[in-house]
């Protein structure tokens, strides 16, 4: 009798992951890319960024990048939470591509919105964006859209790989647009229509009479699609006193804002104090220089008039800040302390 021999058999299961998007969405984004590039004149480069948590440009993304059609493309790669070498990025790339994913908890997570807002704040504000979605109108776009608004980008587009639409922005409104349309309305659409942007101008009659360019204005104004808005101002001279008069009118004279930006020695500032949460700040009372007039309370918002109470900010504010205040500044050394103070 032959004795029993035991065998293990092993089952291998080999289980690819395809790519799930339409083909259609894909060979529509070359073609509008191929547009771009044949309109543009010099070198067409592309930045890649994938926020989805999971197989990192495994979707559509993979594909426009593997495409042979854009061989001659520069392209530039970045994940979700690339921080290295970011700075070889351009600054103005002919288009980014971003893509979302679905996982609308990992697009509110702190960690992947502080990426997002790193990453986009890398570049021109002008530059075209394309944002792919699974969905036009699902919450994942919803989330993403509040990210890219609050990056102030000017021409991004929202394309769902199964919607008959794309949704074109110019970073104050948003339109539902056929995704049949030829490439070269996908951003100039948005070009052409600056509604919720006005367009500002002051007037003095007594240097040239207003009329044609009034006309002028209202009519590049109505083929844009917003309005003008004339600056009211109180100068009635010419000239260099006209010129004079409108600074000193917009320095606040006629200002129903106004916004000082002042400094002071570190000496100066010591009946001022910093109040913050210092049981869930306590970096305050670590830091060397802050630990002197840091004091336990409630944090002052910079609107609040409150004697004797200082507001800590991030130099990134601090210097947002001063590009559109009128500054005063004293004449004071460097190292100093900033703050601001509005008078309403």
């Amino acid at each position: 009798m032959k004795p029993f021999e035991r065998v293990l058999l092993i089952f291998c299961a080999i289980v690819q992951r395809s790519s799930t998007f339409n083909a259609d969405t894909l060979e529509r984004t070359l073609v509008a890319i191929e547009y771009l590039i044949s309109v543009k004149p010099g070198a067409f480069s592309c930045v890649f960024y994938d926020v989805a948590p999971q197989y990192p440009h495994d979707n559509i993304l993979d594909a426009i990048l593997k495409s042979p059609r854009l061989d001659h493309v520069a392209k530039y790669v970045v994940d979700g939470s690339e921080r290295n070498n970011v700075y070889k990025l351009p600054w103005n790339p002919s288009l980014l591509l971003l893509h979302t994913g679905n996982n609308v908890s990992h697009l509110e997570s702190f960690d992947v919105i502080v990426d997002m807002f790193y990453f986009m704040f890398l570049f021109d504000p002008a530059t075209k964006m394309l944002v792919f979605v699974d969905e036009l109108y699902t919450p994942a776009m919803i989330q993403m859209q509040g990210h890219v608004y609050y990056a102030s980008f000017n021409y991004f587009v929202y394309i769902g790989d199964t919607s008959k639409d794309v949704y074109q922005c110019n970073g104050v409104y948003c339109w539902n647009r056929p995704r049949e349309q030829h490439p070269m309305y996908l951003f100039s659409y948005c070009r052409r229509s600056m509604q919720g942007r006005n367009i500002t101008y002051i007037k003095n009659e007594r240097v040239l009479t207003f009329a044609w360019n009034s006309k002028w204005l209202n009519e590049t104004a109505r083929y844009l699609n917003t309005t003008t808005v004339e600056y009211p101002h109180n100068c009635e001279a010419s000239d260099e006193a006209y010129q004079q008069c409108y600074q000193d009118h917009a320095a606040g004279n006629g200002a129903d804002i106004l916004l000082l930006y002042m400094t002071f020695d570190i000496p100066d500032a010591s009946g001022i104090k910093l109040y913050e949460d210092l049981e869930h700040n306590p970096q305050f009372v670590v830091d060397s220089v802050l630990k002197r007039f840091v004091a336990q309370g409630t944090r002052t918002e910079f609107h609040e008039t409150r004697p004797g109470a200082a507001v800590y900010w991030n130099s990134d504010y601090v210097d947002v800040f001063k590009d559109v205040a009128i500054v005063k500044s004293k004449k004071r050394p460097p190292n100093a302390c900033r703050g601001y103070k509005t008078r309403l």
